[in-house]
């Protein structure tokens, strides 16, 4: 989603001139977006983690260890569904 975002073949939003806006929010896009801040807060306590990781950002070994045992959890929450 973030190659094509930046490659511009996606959009957040396109422009439609008969939206009240002018703009038509591509929902799918925004999930996806807001995917990324939201595991950032929940795993990390930090909404930009997942674009810092993708920017080169090493997690400091208490970060990584929460992100780990969140991961775990929720692994965990899954398979007893």
């Amino acid at each position: 989603l973030r190659d094509a975002l930046s490659e511009g073949s996606v959009r957040a939003a396109e422009p439609d001139p008969d939206a009240p806006t002018g703009w038509r929010v591509n929902a799918w896009v925004k999930k996806g977006i807001l995917l990324g801040f939201r595991f950032g807060r929940l795993a990390a306590h930090d909404p930009r983690f997942v674009e810092d990781l993708r920017n080169g950002r090493t997690p400091r070994p208490e970060t990584e260890a929460r992100v780990e045992r969140f991961i775990a959890r929720f692994g965990e929450a899954a398979h007893a569904n």
